[in-house]
């Protein structure tokens, strides 16, 4: 039962789903070796390593030209392979076979008498030069090479000391001339390889996180818009998309649901606020917790959060306020698509909300310690999978199917609102507290088995509507 009050604060709702939860993890993100492991850009680059060199042993040609021709095929061996072997792999770098033999020298820095520079056309003694021998001044290659990094084109460094000159510069004129740009040279290879193995590997989305999912042949078989990680860093996202999980919707679905409502969740427009009045004497109530289940001090009615209704037609268990039923004036003007979005909607933000706020739990003790472990974090996630199991809802259309998903919601939301209300309770909750949070996991993973498994229809009016 949340506490009421008069004070105008309100929720700040952020659009940025992101996951801050320092509990455990209720077991419901999969993180089984067999799918996919968590690594660092070394183990990228080790990869990538591996790759070029396999290219510039079966190819007899140097590893820094392997390179190069790998990014010019977007690092598709077998693509690359086939027409090297037709001959025609070097001229998509502008190379010859003549010019090949001449890369496989490096370039160097020079000594030499005062000559001017072609580029820049002042005085210079100490110049650069690739394996070709054509000279300009250093300062003018390290300008060169850093603006050609900054832009990520590697394969069109070319020799500046003659205009007509066809030589590429590649890693070892990098590294010749200094450490940072060859670093950098580094960090630009590992880069396009990783975008180029994005079915192997995706970088988490986490803010400043540095870690990679690699994801191994077992996860290549199932359908990656469906299949949510987490990051060491405590990030959990979708790998399909890499936004926020959503399960038990797919990409398509959440995009569009993002698209239409993006905007109305970023200007805080519907249940961002954290306080509303009283449906029967107006006085202003804060919800401080995420139960639904309110009553007023000053007037001691008690009603539902999200429909504003008396909490007694609920029915005890059974959720009523989780169907939508346009009302009359909505059907006659034409507005029931605005009218259900708007039910949908609260319904997300509400759990979105609940999901990511922290429960009242100063009231159990440290042996306890067990509920806190698995209570909060799983009602946490069923609040999540609720909100978007109701955008799921929005976009399909009326069936059998929908009816037994409704009213599975209907159940889960009903017994989430009993944990919220236990949660805030005493020592003596401890038990059914423990007994909830198995019998929701139960239900929430089998709610996203059947949405994931089920072929809806889906509502066109939905998929196509624009909010004014």
């Amino acid at each position: 039962m949340m506490s009421d009050t008069t004070s105008e604060d309100h929720y700040e709702f952020s659009d940025q789903f992101d996951d801050d939860f320092d509990l455990q993890d209720p077991g419901n993100f999969d993180s089984d070796n067999n799918y996919f492991n968590i690594v660092n850009m070394e183990h990228v680059k080790a990869s990538e390593r591996r790759t070029v060199a396999e290219i510039a042993d079966l190819f007899s040609i140097m590893v820094p030209m392997s390179t190069i021709l790998l990014m010019a095929y977007f690092w598709n061996r077998e693509k690359l392979s086939e027409e090297y072997i037709e001959g025609r792999a070097l001229a998509k770098v502008g190379l010859t076979d003549a010019d090949l033999e001449v890369q496989r020298k490096s370039g160097q820095k020079v000594q030499c008498s005062p000559r001017t520079c072609p580029i820049c056309c002042d005085t210079y003694t100490r110049g650069f030069q690739l394996a070709c021998k054509h000279t300009a001044c250093i300062k003018c290659y390290e300008r060169y090479l850093g603006e050609k990094l900054s832009s990520g084109d590697l394969l069109s460094t070319r020799c500046l000391g003659q205009h007509d000159c066809r030589l590429v510069a590649t890693l070892d004129d990098f590294r010749e001339l200094s450490k940072d740009l060859e670093s950098g040279y580094l960090e630009k290879t590992a880069a396009s390889y990783l975008q180029s193995h994005s079915s192997s590997f995706k970088a988490c989305p986490g803010p400043g996180c540095t870690s990679i999912i690699e994801l191994t042949s077992s996860l290549a078989m199932l359908d990656l818009d469906q299949y949510m990680v987490e990051c060491s860093c405590g990030k959990r996202f979708c790998l399909g998309c890499k936004n926020d999980w959503h399960l038990p919707i797919k990409c398509d679905l959440a995009s569009r649901w993002m698209n239409i409502n993006g905007e109305r969740m970023k200007n805080n427009l519907w249940l961002d606020k954290n306080t509303k009045p009283c449906p029967k004497c107006e006085a202003r109530i804060e919800r401080t917790e995420g139960c639904n289940h309110m009553k007023c001090r000053t007037c001691h009615f008690e009603y539902c959060w999200m429909c504003m209704q008396e909490w007694s037609a609920h029915n005890g268990m059974f959720f009523k306020c989780v169907h939508f039923q346009p009302s009359a004036e909505a059907k006659h003007s034409g507005r029931a698509t605005s009218a259900r979005l708007k039910h949908y909607s609260i319904r997300f933000d509400s759990n979105i909300i609940d999901s990511r706020r922290d429960v009242n739990v100063r009231d159990l003790t440290f042996s306890s310690q067990q509920v806190l472990n698995k209570a909060v974090p799983t009602l946490s996630y069923t609040r999540r999978i609720l909100a978007w199991t109701y955008v799921l809802l929005f976009y399909v259309t009326g069936s059998n199917q929908k009816t037994i998903l409704e009213t599975s919601v209907s159940d889960i939301e009903s017994h989430a609102e009993t944990l919220a209300e236990l949660l805030a309770g005493d020592e003596q909750a401890a038990a059914p507290c423990l007994e909830l949070s198995g019998y929701l996991e139960t239900r929430v993973e089998n709610l996203i088995t059947h949405a994931l498994e089920t072929n809806w229809k889906l509502d066109r009016n939905s998929l196509t509507y624009t909010p004014s």
